[in-house]
This record gives C-alpha cells, structure tokens and sequence, in this order.
C-alpha cells in the first residue's frame, strides 16, 4: 500500500498484480480487446482500470523485486555511441579509409564503374538497369542507418517497439497483428532506457538481414518503379 499526500491509501502495483490468468468468459485476447484483457489480467481495483494515467503513474512508482539498481541500459547505449561505425548502414563493422564497411563499399565500388561508364558515352538498357539498381542500394544502406542513429538521437515510444515485435512476427509467424495493441504495455513495462536497448538489439537484427537482400529489394523497387513510369 502506499499513502497519497491527502493521506488516504491506494494499491501499489506489483509483479504481485501481474499474473497471467483465463480473461472472463466473453471476452478474448484478439487485438481489438487487448487492452481490455490486459487491464482485466493485472486485477487491478476498478477505480484504476478506466484512468491509464493513474495506472502509468503507479507502474512506475512501484517496486520491481529482483530489479538491479544499477542502470546497465544506460551503459550499454553508452557503449554504443562510442562504436566505430560505417557512414552509410551505421553497423559496427571494420571500416576502410573511406568510412565504410566491406559491404557499403561494393556497392560504392559498383557505383562509381557504372557512373563512370555512363559517362564515356556508353548507355544501353542493361548498363542503364544496373546503375539504377546500385544507386537503390546506395540510399537503403544509408536509410538503415539514419533509423539506427535515430534510435539513440530521440526516446524510443512503447509504440515504435510495438512495430518492431510486429516485424518480427510477420518475418517469423508471418502474422503481424500478433503484438498488435502492446504499445502501452510495453511502455509501462520497460524504462526509457531498457526502449532503446530493445530498438536497437531489433535494428541490428533487421539491418543484418536487410544487407543480405539488399540487391534483390532495389531490384524489386526499380521494377516496381519501370512498371509506374
């Protein structure tokens, strides 16, 4: 229990309240009652279930047993600040003079031989194909990695990880409306801090997965872009 400045006392909101149960009969976990079963699951008293501000407020005013004290979040995303990186994906990879990693700097290296041969005059459907292709490439590598500085450059909202669990489950259960309406959950649950460690241990992952396909989404792009033209 915890006791308000009037003096009067409230419920303090603890793993205690947390345990997953059955939701009442009528009422199921699909993505419309989300938030309705969650509210119904910590079993909180009815007063909290329609005032979110009072229940945000409490969450994070209670205590979590067998929390560290220590902020290990904040040292983490410090330690990542410090990391050499690529100037195009960001990735914490081995960099060449130039600043970019072995994979940015193929793309580069493709790059400039097709620009270099427009130049000299010899254009043809072909050579016109692939330069449109490496340039796509270029701009992903760099939109990757202006989503990774983002993550550090601004705070990461309980709804950006909802969209991150989403991707996840579209690529891996190939339903992405499994984590559909999480956000305020998510939000409650983990410190601003531990958001983005989250966002970025995901942007990792994806941002792999994104050099490996890389050539075959520009592809797809500029066809899909030939097709509108």
């Amino acid at each position: 229990m915890q006791t308000t400045t009037a003096g009067s006392q409230i419920p303090c909101v603890t793993s205690d309240l947390l345990r997953p149960e059955d939701p009442p009969h009528g009422m199921t976990r699909g993505p419309r009652n989300y938030e309705r079963s969650m509210l119904w699951t910590m079993r909180l008293p009815k007063a909290l279930c329609c005032d979110t501000k009072t229940l945000s407020l409490l969450w994070q005013s209670s205590t979590r047993p067998g929390m560290p004290e220590k902020s290990y979040a904040k040292e983490f995303i410090a330690d990542v600040r410090k990391a050499d990186r690529c100037d195009w994906c960001w990735r914490d990879a081995r960099k060449n003079r130039r600043g970019l990693c072995r994979h940015c700097n193929e793309i580069r290296k493709d790059l400039e031989r097709l620009e270099k041969r427009t130049a000299e005059g010899t254009v043809n459907f072909i050579l016109d194909w692939n330069l449109r292709v490496a340039r796509r490439e270029k701009e992903d590598c760099i939109a990757w990695g202006n989503i990774g500085r983002g993550i550090l450059d601004r705070p990461v909202s309980g709804l950006d990880l909802e969209h991150w669990f989403c991707d996840l489950a579209k690529r891996l259960a190939r339903d992405r409306k499994m984590h559909y309406g999480t956000a305020n959950i998510l939000g409650w649950t983990f410190t601003p801090e531990q958001r983005q460690v989250l966002a970025y241990l995901f942007w990792e992952i994806f941002g792999a997965e994104a050099s490996h396909n890389r050539k075959g989404r520009a592809t797809g792009r500029v066809s899909i872009e030939g097709v509108k033209s």
